[in-house]
């Protein structure tokens, strides 16, 4: 967790460290936990600096095990934020859960959740922000002429547990 910022307000920033045996872990998801680590480490440093002004939420950087075997560790997550009354803790105090998966990519093409694509039974109160959080993905790409597209945003991966409780 970042040492400030409002914990009644934490943006949560995922990704899993298992993979599979018939699939390149280096990418399935060494990228993506790669990637959590180097912004970790981005975001500390900047914490470091005096004119950086203080951030208003706080981060927490989670690395989910079982992922591939069914969500095992954000799921436990969710349900133990869920059941706990701890402030700060607190599935209530969650804004946004983003989660990094496969960000390796042969085509150098980077793949964005499609927030409007959500499975039938995504809370209502998720859909809004999850297409918001799509669109300033989108429109960065655009912004650096990186190629994208949207991939489907199913909950088969370990932002699928926060999805569920409304996340």
């Amino acid at each position: 967790d970042t040492p400030s910022g409002d914990p009644t307000q934490t943006i949560v920033i995922g990704s899993h460290s298992d993979s599979v045996p018939a699939g390149p872990g280096i990418n399935d998801n060494g990228s993506g936990s790669a990637a959590n680590l180097a912004m970790a480490v981005a975001l500390a440093r900047l914490f470091r600096t005096s004119t950086y002004p203080k951030y208003k939420y706080r981060v927490r950087f989670c690395w989910w095990g079982a992922e591939e075997v069914g969500l095992l560790g954000s799921d436990h997550h969710v349900k133990q934020a869920k059941n706990t009354s701890i402030v700060g803790e607190r599935l209530s105090d969650y804004l946004i859960n983003l989660n990094y998966d496969m960000l390796g990519s042969p085509n150098y093409i980077f793949g964005i959740y499609d927030g409007s694509t959500s499975r039938n039974g995504t809370p209502s109160q998720a859909i809004p922000g999850s297409k918001k959080i799509s669109s300033l993905f989108k429109d960065w790409f655009i912004q650096q002429n990186l190629p994208w597209d949207y991939t489907q945003f199913s909950g088969r991966s370990d932002y699928g547990p926060f999805l569920a409780e409304g996340i």
